[in-house]
């Protein structure tokens, strides 16, 4: 920066920005929740805290084929966040 603040060099970005992105699509079968405002889904009774990040978006849960009771939960292709339902 040769001793010049930041700011000096800030260019604005000539890539349009979304002000918001486009739905995520998910498996037909998947199970789907949608993230309350405060970070929270419903899942077979019960709140599960999944993250303000993903407040007001669809993520999908899926079972862990070798752990039963283990649940996945993605938000599209990557998995954010586990839900163990042997745990009270």
């Amino acid at each position: 920066l040769a001793l010049e603040v930041p700011a000096s060099r800030y260019v604005p970005s000539v890539r349009s920005y979304p002000s918001r992105l486009p739905e995520l699509l998910y498996p037909a079968q998947a199970l789907m929740r949608k993230v309350s405002q405060q970070g929270r889904i419903e899942f077979q009774g019960k709140t599960w805290s999944i993250g303000k990040a993903f407040s007001l978006e669809r993520v999908a849960l899926k079972a862990n084929p070798l752990t039963d009771g283990l649940w996945s939960v993605y938000y599209g292709c990557y998995p954010v966040h586990e839900i163990d339902l042997r745990q009270g």
